[in-house]
């Protein structure tokens, strides 16, 4: 495994991940991006958010595997993991 396409496949999922949360705050939000996160952390519901934003990982993961890049696919899933990771602290310290 190619550990510059792991980490090509986390940061492509992070980034995912960042502008999905971004855009579905930006199309509910009245104000500001950062006034709604906190708002929404503020409100338990950033977990939420987060899952939201985390469905494109689903697509990145299967395109790398349909085109058999498994190290990205790795990358991809190694993100994922962290994610559920820091949604389960958020949960946890509501």
């Amino acid at each position: 495994m190619s550990n510059k396409e792991t980490a090509m496949g986390f940061v492509a999922a992070l980034l995912g991940t960042a502008s999905c949360t971004l855009l579905f705050t930006a199309m509910v939000a009245k104000g500001d991006a950062i006034d709604s996160l906190i708002f929404l952390y503020q409100q338990n519901k950033l977990g939420a958010l987060i899952s939201l934003g985390a469905l494109v990982n689903l697509v990145l993961f299967f395109v790398a595997i349909r085109r058999n890049k498994n190290a990205f696919a790795t990358g991809v899933l190694i993100c994922s993991i962290l994610l559920v990771v820091l949604i389960a602290i958020l949960k946890i310290n509501s």
